[in-house]
């Protein structure tokens, strides 16, 4: 029964590991830029919706207006909602359907409307601008096929609407006008689709890249910063001390006869007590503090911006949220430590050097403990 237990908690520390690990690597700004979008336009609509009612109120609109603008405010604010609580994908589909239903009506009017004069004209207008939009929406939030279908529906729609334009014996200007209409609309929809592909590879170029530099700046057994990266952000830590005269300070730990641990319980609990010690860091560290994998079963933690007495105190909490963390598992280890702060001169050898001096001094001291050296 203890033995499933100590598996048991092991396996959950290694959830709750990988959930860190997800938590500092999942891409969340596409999520909020899509909700971004959604509010902006669903609010946008029902705003719109609104004042056009009240318009409409004033100007005594017609019987169909009345109707339809209220429901349409009505239908925008529940996409508000529907976005809120993170139905995104139904949100999106819902305003797409929403602006095309209004569109329809649009054309619907526009044509089946023989009045002369300027409104109508302006009425045109209006459908030249608000059919690339819609295209825009499609291609920005649905997969490009699904986009694409769903924006020749659009059109397909829209040509049923204004079919009996395009019978013989209507006026010829109409026909010739509404044929360049459609055709500009095909070329539009062509022109956005092609930026939408360039956009879908130019992404997956930037993801590719993204991810290439996850894989080369991350240990892949414990997931924090790999050596690469923990040396260029120190130097980085370095070259501000010497030009802002701001502290920085070091601390290198090792585990305590880890070879033992893995000879006694094999490198799967060996590579667990890694895992765990790394979860630790990470907790307890300030966000300015940054840490990685050293190498082995070494880490290295930078604290930028506290004297030796405050690293050595928080190397001394770490110590021991080390040793009392594994009490209750089969794998139980403990570390010890050399601290540093960095001196005018110091440069990322002389300063590691000095902290690996210490380190040493710890583990010829006994082991578990921290050797905290300013020079």
């Amino acid at each position: 029964m203890r033995g499933q237990a100590q598996q048991a908690e092991g396996r959950t520390q290694d959830r709750e590991i990988q959930a860190s690990e997800l938590d500092d690597l999942r891409p969340g700004a596409s999520e909020r830029l899509r909700r971004t979008i959604l509010f902006s336009a669903t609010g946008t609509g029902a705003v719109l919706a609104a004042v056009f009612w009240a318009i409409g109120a004033l100007k005594d609109a017609d019987s169909v207006e009345r109707i339809i603008v209220p429901i349409l405010a009505v239908m925008f604010t529940a996409l508000t909602l529907l976005a809120w609580r993170g139905r995104l994908r139904g949100a999106e589909l819902g305003l797409f359907l929403v602006g095309s239903g209004v569109l329809l009506e649009r054309v619907y009017f526009t044509t089946g409307n023989g009045r002369p004069g300027l409104i109508p004209v302006l009425d045109a207008y209006e459908l030249l601008i608000w059919f690339p939009c819609l295209y825009l929406f499609a291609f920005l939030v649905f997969e490009r096929r699904r986009a694409l279908f769903y924006s020749l529906g659009l059109l397909a729609a829209s040509l049923f609407i204004v079919r009996n334009w395009l019978l013989p014996g209507r006026d010829a200007i109409h026909h010739s006008d509404l044929l360049e209409f459609y055709i500009g609309q095909l070329g539009c929809l062509v022109l956005v689709y092609i930026f939408a592909t360039v956009k879908t590879s130019f992404l997956d170029a930037h993801r590719l890249a993204v991810n290439l530099r996850t894989f080369a700046e991350t240990d892949f057994l414990t997931g924090v910063p790999n050596r690469r990266a923990i040396t260029q952000a120190l130097e980085e830590e370095i070259l501000h001390c010497e030009h802002a005269g701001s502290q920085l300070s070091v601390v290198l730990l090792d585990l305590d006869h880890f070879k033992q641990v893995n000879d006694s319980h094999g490198h799967d609990e060996g590579d667990r007590a890694l895992r765990r010690v790394a979860l630790l860091m990470d907790r307890s560290r300030r966000q300015t503090d940054v840490f990685g994998r050293w190498g082995g079963e070494e880490f290295l933690l930078i604290v930028p911006n506290l004297d030796l007495p405050g690293a050595r105190n928080a190397a001394e909490r770490l110590r021991h949220l080390i040793a009392n963390s594994g009490r209750e598992t089969r794998c139980a280890v403990t570390a010890s430590f050399g601290v540093t702060t960095y001196q005018p001169g110091d440069d990322l050898g002389s300063l590691v050097r000095r902290a690996d001096r210490a380190l040493f001094e710890a583990k010829e001291g006994g082991r578990n403990r921290v050797v905290a050296s300013a020079a």
